[in-house]
């Protein structure tokens, strides 16, 4: 769930967090599982805090080329059984 980013820092998060979350406390749920959210996104990060939230799991993307792994890979197609497609 995300908001386009003209419209981002007009609030509408917040109440799209609000109406998620009365919608959520009216049907007996105690809480919820925000998920995949990476560390450098700041604002989603500092909303869940602000309602409470805690942030238990740092999600990461790395950027790194493997040059041996990529010419293990292109060496050993010859050795097995890919299909060419």
């Amino acid at each position: 769930m995300g908001v386009l980013e003209k419209y981002r820092r007009l609030g509408i998060n917040a109440l799209m967090h609000y109406e998620a979350s009365k919608k959520i406390l009216s049907k007996g749920y105690k809480g919820a599982e925000m998920s995949w959210i990476l560390e450098n996104n700041v604002m989603t990060n500092r909303e869940i805090q602000t309602m409470g939230g805690k942030i238990y799991k740092t999600y990461r993307i790395y950027d790194y080329k493997i040059e041996w792994f990529t010419s293990f890979l292109i060496n050993s197609k010859n050795n097995c059984n890919f299909k060419n497609r």
